[in-house]
């Protein structure tokens, strides 16, 4: 199967399709949500991509999605409940005096110098 890693992992082949539930569990993924287009459920891929899907699997769909994708499009795809960010956990919040949580390393992202002191 050939793998491409980038900023994301892309999987492609012939039957790359039944990779998607180990995809998902790889990324912790438990709620999904799918960004497609009327089009796109109209041909019968999304039906294919249920399908491999756990049946249990809480998720959400938008299909309104233009062909030339718009910020309208994207604030309309706001407005699913699904679609919510989670709250920082008060132990995790930055308060007056305490130091910012650390950010997990990336290896895009310069080290910073240590300060002058």
């Amino acid at each position: 199967m050939a793998l491409i890693t980038y900023l994301t992992r892309i999987q492609f082949d012939f039957g790359a399709l039944k990779l998607l539930e180990s995809e998902l569990q790889l990324l912790g993924i438990r709620r999904p949500l799918i960004v497609t287009d009327k089009g796109v459920i109209a041909t019968g891929l999304w039906a294919r991509v249920k399908e491999q899907l756990p049946g249990n699997m809480p998720l959400a769909i938008y299909d309104g999605t233009p062909e030339n994708p718009t910020e309208a499009a994207m604030r309309d795809a706001l407005k699913i409940p699904a679609i919510r960010c989670r709250p920082i956990p008060s132990s995790r919040a930055a308060r007056p005096g305490s130091r910012r949580p650390s950010r997990p390393s990336s290896p895009f992202r310069r080290p910073r110098a240590p300060a002058a002191r």
